[in-house]
């Protein structure tokens, strides 16, 4: 009888620890500014002013943030959506509120090659912190979560300079990180724009980005994209 009892409790735990199916959370936001700031300190000697892309290895920090709204329907026949402590049964139609701050840590490394020094080449790799908040809600209901993780941040670029103090500039990195284990936020971002010189410190940089942005809570999954102009002010040393 005790084996019977002890072989129940045991098939019940496990079942208890399957969750069950949930919707994904499908958030976007195309077209809003998308602001920025980045500052780099140079690791290795600079030949040029530091506003003008050069050979070198540096420690930059960037940040981005960015925010939206967004509706989401959820047929009867569909798994729940759970949103912090709050289940959302359909058939209902829910209405977000989200944003997303990322903050890099990282090594970056460049090179030009030829005789002008026109085109070149770049990496990044280092260690990333970022933070998605969502606020949910339906007639008569309201759910919110907020992760934060940190996780590893990598990225390579291109770049090309159209005059000593202008540059057409090109990424593509991607972020990994999570509170305890490196699963709870990925990244996927692109961006290309053309960055000015506004003196030998400083650097203004404007063009186009596309954030791909990927949520694991405790409830439902994410998937968030954020897409349009970027506007940022980059500071040298």
């Amino acid at each position: 009888m005790a084996f019977r009892s002890l072989w129940l409790a045991t098939f019940a735990a496990v079942l208890g620890g399957c969750a069950a199916p949930t919707t994904t959370v499908q958030v976007s936001e195309r077209g809003s500014l998308i602001p920025g700031a980045r500052i780099s300190i140079p690791l290795s000697p600079q030949r040029l002013p530091p506003s003008q892309p050069q050979d070198g290895v540096a420690f930059e920090i960037g940040l981005a943030a960015m925010r939206g709204r967004d509706t989401q329907a959820l047929g009867a026949t569909q798994p729940p959506i759970v949103v912090g402590d709050q289940t959302f049964n359909g058939p209902l139609t829910l209405r977000y509120e989200f944003d997303y701050t990322h903050l890099d840590l990282r090594w970056r490394g460049r090179k030009f090659f030829g005789e002008a020094q026109r085109f070149g080449l770049e990496g990044l790799a280092g260690f990333g912190l970022a933070n998605f908040g969502l606020d949910a809600s339906a007639p008569g209901q309201r759910g919110s979560s907020n992760e934060d993780s940190w996780g590893f941040s990598a990225g390579i670029g291109a770049i090309y300079k159209i005059l000593p103090s202008t540059s057409l500039q090109a990424r593509l990195d991607g972020y990994s990180g999570g509170r305890y284990i490196f699963d709870n936020i990925t990244t996927t971002r692109i961006e290309i724009g053309v960055a000015q010189a506004l003196g030998p410190h400083a650097a203004v940089r404007a063009g186009y980005a596309s954030w791909d942005v990927k949520v694991e809570p405790d409830g439902s999954d994410i998937r968030a994209r954020f897409s349009g102009p970027v506007l940022g002010l980059e500071v040298m040393f």
